[in-house]
């Protein structure tokens, strides 16, 4: 049996979608009725990426929101839509993003906007948080305290060794912390871009997941479009803005 009668599409698109699929050349031949009849419009376009294809799909429905109509984007995977979400925060399009859960969401993105906190100096705790990132124990933190109290240092190779962290570790800590050093001095002359960039390629470094580098990749995307201090953009970032209200983008 050969089910070719839909009910949802207008048959304008439904005749953009039976072009495509006729591409398959092992599809089974059927004939596509949209039960809906004619009265929907299809427009197509190419982009050089996810993120100009988002902004180019944000920009064209906003008028459209403005005008008090219902918009909605669909996609294929729930990673399609992480790009948009990031669009739609930074182009200040509220939204609803309906299923799945958001990159923006995941523990990394709130331990990116923590380090980038501890350094442009608005906060001074959360540092253990960022180095369990980079591959310290819980005993391994604990040593380091002892040592030093509650603000770790800088320390010297054979110390660390001696304190307990083995050899590639120590290395990494010494690493970080001089790097954090340098991402201060950098935010301290406003020079936030180079700062963002350092702590992104950081991070992405010990991310050891795919979701782990799409939550990192995705608050970046926010971050270094959006202007000002660290702490004025991540409390952008941290305002709800996903609610199905009336007026937003689905």
């Amino acid at each position: 049996m050969v089910l070719g009668s839909n009910y949802r599409c207008r048959a304008e698109i439904l005749a953009a979608a039976d072009r495509l699929i006729r591409n398959n050349v092992d599809r089974i031949a059927k004939v596509l009725r949209a039960e809906k009849g004619a009265g929907g419009h299809v427009q197509s376009s190419r982009h050089a990426d996810e993120y100009v294809e988002a902004v180019a799909a944000v920009e064209a429905l906003g008028p459209q929101l403005a005008k008090g109509r219902s918009c909605a984007i669909l996609a294929r995977t729930n990673r399609i839509l992480d790009p948009l979400e990031a669009v739609c925060r930074t182009h200040g399009i509220k939204y609803y993003r309906a299923s799945g859960p958001s990159a923006l969401s995941r523990p990394e993105g709130a331990l990116m906007c923590n380090l980038l906190e501890i350094v442009e100096g608005v906060k001074d705790t959360g540092l253990d948080a960022v180095l369990a990132h980079l591959g310290l124990t819980a005993q391994q933190l604990r040593a380091l305290h002892v040592d030093m109290g509650t603000e770790l240092t800088q320390r010297g190779r054979a110390e660390l060794v001696t304190l307990g962290l083995p050899e590639e570790v120590a290395t990494n800590y010494r690493e970080f912390m001089k790097r954090l050093a340098e991402w201060q001095s950098l935010c301290e002359r406003k020079f936030h871009s180079l700062t963002l960039s350092g702590v992104t390629e950081w991070m992405m470094k010990y991310a050891k997941k795919d979701a782990v580098a799409r939550a990192i990749q995705a608050t970046d995307d926010v971050l270094s479009r959006l202007n000002g201090s660290f702490a004025e953009r991540i409390k952008l970032l941290r305002q709800t803005n996903n609610e199905p209200t009336p007026g937003r983008l689905f």
